[in-house]
């Protein structure tokens, strides 16, 4: 994945330190990624679920929004700005290489929104603006527009769910015996207000763009009324937020079984 990252896109290494992922050679990628860790954490699943004729590469960065000129930090903290600034500023080189490259047709965009809950955001464009959904909306259109454009699709990931508890956390219960958290209650994940607000906005946005495809990763990990760390007896999380190997090829498996009924295509992944 290295070196693949390194022909495909050798200023990420020496301009960020956190890793650029690509499944194959540059001139394989047909899919790219921007984002946070919750597009790192997707490389695994990704990589292994698409056709054998594709290939993917994911610039993603701590806490970095995959929206243009949105930064996920505020004065408070002057040394984490500088940091996300230059992240952020990586990510716009990421969408230049993007655009450039016609092999790549269809681009990941994912985030936790519980990032600018903690750290703030603001808009390079307009630093002075502090509504956070005007913030957003700018960011967002931004960057929709200049994929719609560059003729690329577009799938949004909005994100998995936050446990309220460790992965494999036991439990001492009333019977005097150990047993682990595999659920929650879906309204801790309802309640979530920066993820809500996040997603109702994306989807609003998001309607005026032939291009967009959204998909809701909580339809996957929840029900009407329970939301899972585990599937099968098998955990999906290998921390509150992030998932493991087995939950990013879950991810996978079914966004391109959407994916590929969508292009009506036969699956040949294999």
């Amino acid at each position: 994945s290295d070196a693949n990252c390194n022909s495909l896109f050798p200023q990420w290494k020496n301009n960020n330190p956190w890793i650029c992922l690509a499944s194959k050679p540059a001139e394989k990628i047909t899919y790219a990624a921007i984002g946070d860790s919750h597009a790192g954490h997707l490389f695994g699943g990704l990589s292994f679920q698409m056709r054998k004729n594709e290939g993917i590469a994911i610039f993603s960065a701590g806490c970095t929004s995959p929206f243009i000129d949105l930064v996920i930090a505020s004065d408070k903290n002057p040394t984490l700005k500088k940091e996300r600034i230059k992240t952020s500023n990586n990510h716009k080189q990421a969408y230049e290489l993007i655009i450039k490259n016609e092999k790549i047709h269809s681009v990941f965009l994912a985030f936790h929104p519980q990032c600018a809950y903690k750290d703030g955001i603001f808009d390079m464009r307009n630093p002075d603006e502090k509504d956070i959904n005007k913030i957003y909306k700018n960011g967002i259109k931004r960057t929709f527009d200049l994929l719609k454009n560059a003729n690329k699709n577009v799938i949004i990931l909005l994100d998995n769910p936050t446990l309220p508890y460790e992965p494999r956390e036991n439990v001492f219960n009333s019977f005097f015996t150990f047993s682990q958290k595999t659920y929650f209650d879906r309204s801790i994940y309802d309640r979530d207000e920066p993820l809500q607000q996040f997603n109702q906005l994306v989807r609003f946005i998001a309607k005026d763009y032939p291009n967009i495809t959204i998909f809701d990763l909580s339809d996957l990990f929840c029900d009407e009324k329970k939301c899972f760390s585990e599937k099968d007896n098998r955990t999906l999380y290998r921390d509150k937020d992030h998932l493991n190997l087995i939950g990013s090829v879950y991810v996978a498996q079914n966004i391109f079984q959407t994916l590929y009924n969508k292009q009506n295509q036969p699956d040949n992944r294999f």
